[in-house]
């Protein structure tokens, strides 16, 4: 099957075996099962759970602005980057008062095992979001299957043993894997059990717990620490967690919430179809290849060499998955662990604004998935008030300023980073995807009740912030390029100052927000008043700049130079994820951000992190590049990749390759370059700005034969591809509203139709039409 992964292993990193589970999920719970024949462990994690929510009051500290912008002004970067933060300290603001994901609790089985085991194998099946663990013991065949409904929020767990043996084993429910808790005491569990149902509660902050059925056709008895359950053929657990409230007033409800839910088959028939409404809408298929290789044997290939076509499909398929199992309606957004995250004090486990959540939704709208986004946008309104409060306390700014950590609990600012705090394009650059949306859909009610008064709050921010230099073009200080010191300010003034003025990023993304902001605010007749001053803002923004090396300059000020040795690649804002700069409006500026990313490249791909790779990965693709994306997407396999797909921060091999910040010894799981593998891959095949679809902008020479499909477009189109060597074809599907569109093809190809690289289409909404492409 092309969307199964099947592992001949079960999870078995030393002391982190978490790491290596197979994930289901359904939004709300996710569950980690380990696959051990002996002993299994089944982690279990809720979306709302979290520990220390702790919120600090932010202090008013935005009079100490106007003498960092003195210094800065003066280019005294190394004065100026703590007074900030200094201020912070001054009025008692400690920072680092931030939620953590707390982990749920275990369910433990403890299988009794007479005969070594033989054709052991795990299975993930992301059509279904099911995993099966099976193997036999002499003549009998066990097997465990789970998932977790997206129905009724239940994990459910059927055992059956099809042979002369029977099934025997001991049920618990306990604190999370006692392995993992590295320097952190994790809290007390209680259990207590009744006949054929264990309870489990603790308490961190709030009390939380869950409740484990179990039905079956043996045998059971209480024991001190489980049911034991004997001689069974066929077992079923059901359990559901709580994350709030009276632990025994929630056991009663649980308890007949669980008599009362379906059984196993009936369960997962109506949640695997609910699952695959959103993951089978579209689909990604290389060559004729059956799909049934293990994923050990996988990456040992792409280890050897280069990413089979196998492997690249089920990468994509997997990153998919991850972000359908991690998102239901009204749920929260996926933060860089998901729903999986097996550590206490689990390192980033957060949502980061300032690449990471952004890479993450990224393929929600091209892979034809827009609702997994209304998560995001719940996210960021629901802390409006928080968002306001950091605008006017740190910056003396109306509208909105967002963090980029974020947790649950509070929008305010929580740390003391000079990297964090000066990072102003937060709301910004979640902007874009707020009109994206838009775009993709043709929502007029968000783009007017939502999209728009987002953006009015952002922009409100920036007439603020930004002030009229000398030359009469707008200044943005301070400023950052995300988490990079200029190349002088590390070299020359031997200073690892991060604050700066004038990022390239922070006006790719003002520019953008205020362009859309005009064209929305037109389309709905809404900020008649104000875009004058938008228009008036935009004609002064300073022009991009292009350094002596020729690439585009990541700061548009004179003082600081470029670094290349960095994993962010912020100042390609205008390229990707925006949409500003492309070969055909633009070829000068095109090349030089295609001499920006070269100059990443020569200096070496040490300095990489696994999510920047694949944020290579996508810029690649948008500027044309299909060899080199690919390229990326085999380092990131090489490096980054664990054997159940889960992708790290850094390679920890000490192979020379992405191990970004030196971290020899630590590879955080960072779910962020799973999603921007599948992302990269929508850039290769199909790219739209205004009117433009460009087709197969980025196709890799090693991609013969296959099909993708439906992507969905900025145009509201829907486009599937399908090729081979010699010819494609497409097909374009116009959705509520009519177009006139501009195709574009590479040089490579052309419309069997005109025999040109371009063609202009006008199709009605509900439209359907197909096209031959020649190579």
């Amino acid at each position: 099957m092309r969307n199964q992964l099947i592992m001949k292993y079960p999870a078995s990193c030393y002391k982190d075996a978490w790491r290596e589970a197979f994930p289901v999920g359904n939004g709300e719970i996710g569950a980690l099962v380990y696959g051990g024949v002996g002993h299994e462990i089944i982690a279990l994690n809720h979306s709302r759970l979290w520990r220390d929510k702790k919120i600090a009051p932010l202090p008013d500290v935005h009079e100490a602005l106007t003498k960092m912008r003195t210094l800065l002004a003066e280019n005294k970067v190394k004065e100026a980057e703590n007074v900030l933060s200094e201020a912070l300290k001054e009025k008692g603001f400690k920072g680092e008062t931030f939620g953590k994901p707390l982990p749920l609790c275990d369910i433990d089985i403890v299988t009794d095992c007479h005969a070594p085991f033989k054709h052991y194998r795990r299975f993930l099946n992301m059509d279904t979001a099911e995993t099966v663990v099976c193997w036999h013991e002499e003549d009998t065949f066990f097997k465990r299957r789970a998932f977790v409904s997206r129905e009724n929020d239940v994990f459910y767990c059927k055992i059956t043993a099809e042979g002369t043996k029977k099934y025997n084993a001991l049920f618990d429910l306990k604190v999370h894997d006692l392995q993992t808790i590295g320097d952190l005491t994790p809290p007390e569990g209680v259990t207590d059990y009744k006949e054929n149902t264990v309870f489990f509660h603790s308490e961190w902050d709030e009390p939380y717990g869950a409740v484990l059925q179990i039905s079956h056709d043996g045998k059971s008895m209480v024991e001190q620490n489980g049911i034991r359950v004997t001689d069974a053929s066929q077992i079923e657990l059901k359990l559901k967690a709580f994350v709030d409230g009276d632990a025994l007033e929630q056991f009663k409800e649980i308890e007949q919430d669980l008599s009362d839910a379906p059984d196993y088959d009936t369960a997962f028939k109506s949640s695997s179809a609910l699952h695959n409404e959103i993951f089978g809408k579209t689909v990604f298929k290389l060559g004729n290849g059956v799909g049934d290789t293990a994923n050990e044997l996988l990456l040992m290939d792409a280890y050897d060499s280069e990413m089979s076509e196998e492997l690249t499909e089920k990468l994509w398929s997997f990153g998919r998955y991850l972000l359908v199992c991690a998102n239901k309606e009204g749920g929260l957004p996926c933060h860089l662990y998901g729903l999986w995250c097996g550590d206490y004090n689990g390192m980033w486990a957060y949502n980061m604004f300032n690449v990471n959540i952004e890479m993450i939704y990224w393929q929600a709208l091209s892979g034809n998935m827009p609702e997994l986004l209304l998560n995001v946008f719940n996210y960021v309104e629901s802390h409006m008030d928080d968002y306001r409060e950091n605008a006017k306390k740190l910056f003396e700014c109306r509208g909105i300023n967002i963090c980029s950590v974020s947790t649950p609990e509070s929008g305010l600012h929580k740390l003391l980073y000079p990297h964090i705090l000066h990072w102003t394009g937060g709301a910004g650059w979640i902007a874009q995807h707020y009109f994206d949306y838009y775009l993709h859909t043709r929502d007029a009610e968000f783009l007017k009740t939502r999209a728009l008064p987002f953006m009015y709050e952002t922009a409100l921010f920036y007439e603020d912030y930004l002030s009229v230099g000398e030359d009469g073009y707008l200044v943005s200080s301070p400023s950052n390029s995300p988490e990079n010191v200029p190349g002088n300010v590390l070299h020359d003034l031997k200073c690892n100052s991060e604050v700066n003025v004038n990022a390239t990023m922070d006006f790719a993304i003002v520019k953008e927000l205020l362009s859309n902001l005009l064209e929305g605010a037109q389309l709905c007749g809404m900020y008649v008043e104000k875009m004058e001053k938008w228009r008036e803002m935009l004609n002064k923004i300073p022009p991009y700049q292009v350094n002596e090396d020729g690439a585009l300059a990541e700061w548009m000020h004179p003082f600081y130079r470029d670094n290349y040795q960095h994993r962010h690649e912020s100042h390609l804002y205008p390229v990707f994820p925006g949409k500003e700069i492309t070969r055909n409006n633009n070829p000068e500026l095109h090349k030089a951000a295609e001499v920006a990313v070269e100059k990443r490249e020569v200096v070496g791909i040490k300095e990489q992190s696994g999510w920047s790779m694949a944020y290579m990965a996508n810029v690649y693709a948008r500027l044309g590049q299909g060899d080199k994306a690919l390229n990326a997407i085999d380092i990131l396999a090489k490096s980054c990749v664990l054997s159940n797909f889960f992708t790290t921060h850094n390679d920890w091999r000490r192979m020379g390759i992405v191990s970004c910040m030196g971290m020899e010894t630590k590879a955080p799981v960072q779910l962020d370059a799973n999603m921007g593998i599948t992302s990269a891959i929508h850039e290769m095949f199909v790219f739209s700005a205004q009117n433009e679809l460009y087709l197969f902008p980025a196709l890799p020479e090693r991609w013969g034969s296959g099909t993708i499909g439906p992507l969905l477009t900025s145009t509201n189109t829907e486009v599937t591809l399908t090729w081979n060597e010699n010819k494609a074809v497409i097909l374009l599907k116009q959705l509520q509203e009519d177009a006139d569109l501009i195709l574009i093809l590479p040089e490579k190809m052309y419309f069997e139709l005109n025999g040109s690289q371009e063609m202009q289409m006008a199709l009605s909404a509900d439209e359907t039409i197909e096209i031959t492409v020649m190579f």
